[in-house]
């Protein structure tokens, strides 16, 4: 099993995310009662009246239908990511009065459980199923937080494809609203950016 160390550090927190995508969050909807099934299925065994052979055997099929509905809701998440990719939301912001976004603000966003929760949300919305790689591997998240919080403009920069491809899905898969960054007293859009980095032991 890949053990791993997810490290984000924050060049700037300007960030006010609105809710996930409405694709998004169909199939997350769409699954949760299959693995809620999975787990519930596991949890009424009477593990009273197992050896401890079969106990094992036991835990290691739950994994692996677990691993196999997590990669397939992931090729799925990914499918729609492709989706809102080459058809983005149009714009919310008027271009003639803020056609730029902002890389300061006076009042920083803040978000519900504070920029170290959400750096553990993105890590626990990461998925490394299809991550091959040995050491260190890093990419740089940017994108556009427009004044009504949604997200455009979402890039990952990095060597590894597939890890920016998880990390921007990540990204899209966190479902807190920010308070919006403001620049006397008005939300702007605000550039954002998140280095990430991840350890294979």
């Amino acid at each position: 099993m890949k053990k791993y160390l997810l490290l984000l550090s924050f060049l700037s927190f300007g960030f006010y995310h609105s809710q996930q995508t409405e694709g998004l969050r169909l199939i997350r909807e769409k699954y949760a009662p299959r693995f809620e099934s999975i787990l519930s299925r596991y949890k009424s065994v009477d593990i009273k009246k197992l050896t401890k052979k079969e106990l094992e055997q036991l835990a290691v099929q739950k994994e692996q239908e677990l691993y196999s509905l997590e990669f397939e809701r992931n090729e799925e998440y990914l499918l729609e990511l492709m989706n809102i990719k080459q058809n983005p939301s149009p714009s919310t912001f008027d271009s003639k009065t803020s056609p730029t976004a902002e890389e300061n603000a006076e009042i920083p966003a803040k978000y519900p459980t504070g920029n170290d929760g959400f750096r553990r949300e993105v890590g626990e919305k990461f998925y490394l199923g299809n991550i091959e790689a040995q050491g260190k591997i890093s990419t740089e998240l940017t994108f556009i937080i427009e004044r009504d919080g949604s997200i455009t403009e979402v890039k990952a920069t990095g060597p590894d494809n597939e890890f920016n491809r998880q990390a921007q899905l990540a990204v899209y898969l966190t479902e807190h609203k920010w308070e919006p960054a403001k620049i006397n007293g008005y939300p702007v859009r605000y550039r954002f950016r998140i280095p990430l980095h991840l350890n294979f032991d």
